[in-house]
């Protein structure tokens, strides 16, 4: 199940003695590209009586299954009107290859917090980015929940590294990104995912990421482990596939940081994989 699907229970307490309501806009599903590059899924309007952006869900599938194809994307919002970058997210589904026709993957979709001041009628920019190449292609959107109030909260930033190979036979430490990030007080989510090209039977990828950054505090490193990924035991089978989201709150000893990350692999895959990470700051 997803972390989060809606506003926390004290947000929507604070819109409602605000005044304020809540509603939803979406865009329209579009061919979210099949190579490894940005494409925009929208030039979005926003809603003429939404002031802040409450948060966001993106929604993604291929739209085939295929072998050495791992199901993996980073959304963003970009665009002159949207002051609040980087924006980014890892979509909620999520796959490795199957096995074989008739098997089955289980995915469900995340919303994130986001809390950013905006002005009814602008346009936001909203692309997704592969991860892994799909050559049948995708199927993209996304889903925005706005209020009619400004909210007295700190807007939340976000940003996302890109595909981190996983070697054939690689166990312990895969090296990640490095990542600057600016405007930064407090850490709090970190989260990501890895999958296999290949789901191989039997075989179950473990993964914990490794956090590391000098000016945070109390602890320079930070590690979670990922919702593990496979295994089937026949052909076909079923499989799971969840962004894991751990809340983290840690101060930034300075406005202007860089984290580094690293994935710690548990067992020798039989085929190649990829990971993602993500961070959250206020």
């Amino acid at each position: 199940m997803p972390n989060q699907y809606k506003p926390s229970d004290k947000v929507l307490e604070m819109i409602e003695r605000l005044g304020g309501s809540v509603f939803p806009s979406v865009t329209d599903m579009a061919a979210g590209g099949a190579a490894l590059a940005r494409a925009v899924v929208e030039m979005h309007i926003i809603p003429d009586k939404a002031r802040t952006l409450l948060g966001w869900r993106p929604i993604d599938r291929g739209m085939i299954s295929a072998v050495a194809e791992s199901h993996l994307a980073v959304f963003d919002i970009q665009g002159q009107n949207y002051n609040f970058q980087p924006q980014e997210v890892i979509c909620g589904n999520v796959a490795g290859s199957l096995l074989a026709s008739g098997s089955s993957l289980q995915s469900c979709s995340e919303y994130y917090d986001v809390f950013a001041p905006v002005k009814g009628g602008e346009v936001i920019n909203v692309g997704v980015e592969p991860c892994d190449a799909l050559g049948a292609g995708r199927r993209s959107g996304v889903e925005f929940l706005w209020t009619d109030v400004r909210l007295p909260l700190p807007t939340i930033r976000s940003q996302c590294s890109r595909e981190i190979a996983i070697a054939i036979a690689a166990v312990g430490e895969v090296p990640g990104l490095v990542m600057p990030i600016t405007d930064a007080h407090e850490i709090i989510e970190v989260g990501g995912c890895a999958t296999e090209s290949v789901n191989t039977a039997g075989e179950e990828l473990n993964v914990t990421l490794i956090l590391r950054c000098a000016a945070m505090n109390p602890l320079n490193e930070v590690r979670v482990m990922f919702e593990p990924y496979g295994a089937t035991d026949i052909t076909p089978g079923s499989s799971n596939a969840y962004v894991s989201r751990r809340i983290v709150r840690q101060k930034f000893s300075q406005p202007s940081v860089t984290l580094t990350s690293a994935f710690d692999v548990d067992i020798a895959l039989a085929a190649a994989g990829q990971a993602v990470h993500y961070i959250r700051w206020i």
